[in-house]
């Protein structure tokens, strides 16, 4: 086994050395006073002397080692006094010796005192050390004094460092206000506060919360400045990124028309986002309140907007809704709420929502449908005029045969033949009827009409389509075929733009088929019921089909695999059936070919409340 090293004995350290010294010193002087005092014939009070002793031992002893010194320098002082005077009490002699032993004992009351004193302001000193704050005595000159282990850790000078010099110029500090004016408050109030920036060691700069206080003296004369820093840096950034998010934000609500707000209905406490002040046009230093909201709410929605307002504490439940506002001038404004419901401490519910002025996007929907409307006619007319032969055919027809049934009724009639000139006169009407069908139909997906809901037969309106391009089909060499189930729902729909669309699928498979030379050509059209409440067409031909891009893109606008084509028809097709909450879509037929289909709701279903 090794054996462990040796310990040295602990060493003085270099604190205790300054004591040892001092208690050497007053220990000297005593012997020094002691001697003189008992065997020098000198007729005066040396004892008094013992005095500088306790002052020195004061220097480095504690209050109980003081006693005890003083306690020596008396009974120093009655020996000495025994030594040279023995048992004689000479009057003057034993009267030296009381006032020495008189001096002894005050001196050390007083020094007591004075370290009590001391002590009391050291203990004050380290509680000033203890606090985070900065801690600064300055005089008028604004020497710095004093500066506690906050202002170390702030501003990185040791106190040794910062004592003795400008604090101004050290920290180099930036006042809200001119210096003379921060003064002449400090002098006509006794303080000051404020925000100052200063200088780091480092050569960081530093925001702190600062308070002066002017130091006096007991007759009230101005002696120093007391001043105390709190870094308020962080919860500056903090406060300038908080206050630049709302700016962002509220620029962000402006652009968007979007406010937001809360609401507590148990208590009925209600803030508004300035932009919410802006959509409701109410002076943002009021006070908005549910009374005011129903003010401003639109007649014909007002009756939905209160329920709401009544019973959305009781739901507890997210909500949403739009209506519109209406304005002492007129105007109206279409807005959109949303609203999420959060618990508070108090047992009910905060909602917290948005709102959108959503007029001027109803007003570019209004204008779009509106432009939607224009292009379908005018898609509508182009395609009447694209089969401007097939119609004269199809009028001609009738017209030729009311010509040929009159000129044999005149025949009939010269021969006396009453019975055949009745039916000469039946079949000129029955023609004649066919012709104004033919004309009614054209004129009708001619004529520019505002769109309707009616209740439509499509099977019917798929017959009335046929029949218009039958003369299409025989140019075309297409033979056209039907499956329509016979107990069809009706639809709600406006009547000439289901027919515009079934138009434009069918003369687009006639296009499509008519490439195919030498191939048959078959069209064939379906109705059927589909998924409950639905009911589906089907337009299918033999053409050329779809490959994969042209599938992906058939209904995007100005996309076209016609030569002549501008690529509006399809994706008007599908916007007119979206409009009556129907579906259009294309895909493959089999074996070859293309398949259009789109579905409508029935009656029945939007009676049932089904989407």
């Amino acid at each position: 086994m090794t054996e462990s090293p040796v310990r040295p004995g602990p060493t003085k350290s270099k604190a205790e050395r300054p004591w040892l010294l001092t208690a050497a010193a007053a220990g000297a002087l005593a012997a020094v006073i002691f001697a003189v005092d008992a065997f020098t014939p000198f007729a005066m009070a040396v004892a008094v002397l013992y005095v500088l002793v306790i002052l020195i031992a004061a220097r480095s002893c504690g209050r109980r080692e003081l006693i005890l010194v003083a306690l020596a320098c008396g009974a120093l002082t009655v020996l000495a006094f025994a030594i040279s005077h023995g048992d004689e009490l000479e009057s003057t002699a034993f009267a030296r010796c009381l006032v020495s032993l008189a001096a002894i004992a005050i001196t050390t009351l007083l020094v007591l005192q004075n370290k009590s004193a001391e002590q009391g302001l050291r203990e004050q000193a380290n509680l000033l050390d203890v606090t985070h704050d900065a801690i600064i005595v300055r005089d008028f000159d604004d020497v710095i004094h004093y500066w506690n282990r906050g202002a170390e850790q702030l501003y990185g000078w040791r106190a040794e460092e910062a004592i003795g010099r400008i604090t101004h110029d050290l920290l180099h500090t930036v006042f809200p206000y001119p210096l003379s004016d921060v003064l002449a408050d400090l002098h006509a109030t006794g303080k000051w506060e404020g925000e100052l920036v200063h200088t780091k060691r480092n050569g960081e700069t530093v925001t702190v919360a600062s308070r002066w206080s002017l130091q006096r003296d007991e007759r009230g004369a101005s002696m120093a400045i007391l001043e105390t820093n709190n870094d308020v840096s962080e919860r500056r950034r903090a406060e300038n990124a908080l206050r630049r998010s709302e700016a962002h934000l509220a620029e962000a609500q402006r652009l968007s028309h979007t406010g937001s707000f809360g609401w507590q209905p148990s208590t009925g406490d209600i803030i508004w986002s300035a932009e919410t002040y802006r959509i409701f046009e109410l002076d943002p230093s009021l006070k908005p309140t549910t009374d005011f909201i129903e003010q401003r709410t639109h007649p014909a929605d007002l009756a939905t907007v209160r329920y709401l307002l009544q019973h959305a504490g009781d739901d507890r439940k997210n909500w949403e809704m739009k209506h519109r506002l209406l304005f002492p001038d007129g105007r109206v404004k279409y807005v959109s709420v949303v609203a999420h419901a959060e618990p508070v401490a108090n047992g009910g519910v905060e909602f917290v929502g948005a709102i959108m002025d959503m007029t001027a996007a109803r007003r570019a929907e209004d204008e779009l449908r509106q432009a939607q409307a224009n292009l379908a006619h005018v898609n509508r007319v182009s395609t009447l005029g694209e089969m401007t032969a097939s119609i004269a055919h199809e009028v001609s027809q009738p017209i030729a045969a009311i010509v040929a049934s009159a000129g044999a009724g005149s025949r009939w009639l010269a021969a006396g033949n009453v019975a055949e000139v009745q039916q000469s006169l039946g079949r000129i009407s029955r023609d004649g009827h066919r012709a104004s069908e033919v004309i009614s139909r054209i004129r009708a997906l001619a004529m520019k009409l505002p769109p309707r809901k009616d209740r439509v037969n499509l099977n019917a309106a798929i017959r009335e389509v046929l029949t218009l391009v039958r003369s299409e089909a025989e140019r075309n060499r297409a033979e056209v075929r039907t499956e329509l189930t016979a107990d069809l729902p009706l639809v709600a729909a406006d009547r000439v733009q289901i027919q515009q669309v079934l138009l434009n699928l069918v003369v687009n498979a006639f296009e499509a088929m008519s490439g195919e030379a030498g191939a048959p050509r078959e069209l064939f059209v379906s109705t059927r019921h589909d998924a409950p409440g639905q009911v589906l067409v089907s337009v299918r031909d033999n053409g050329p089909g779809f490959d994969d891009e042209q599938l992906a893109h058939v209904f995007d606008a100005f996309y076209t695999t016609k030569s002549n084509g501008i690529g509006m028809g399809l994706a008007i097709c599908r916007s007119i059936i979206e409009a009556h909450d129907g579906r259009l879509w294309a895909e493959r037929n089999a074996p070859r070919g293309a398949n259009f289909q789109f579905t409508l709701p029935s009656i029945d279903a939007n009676a049932n409340g089904a989407p």
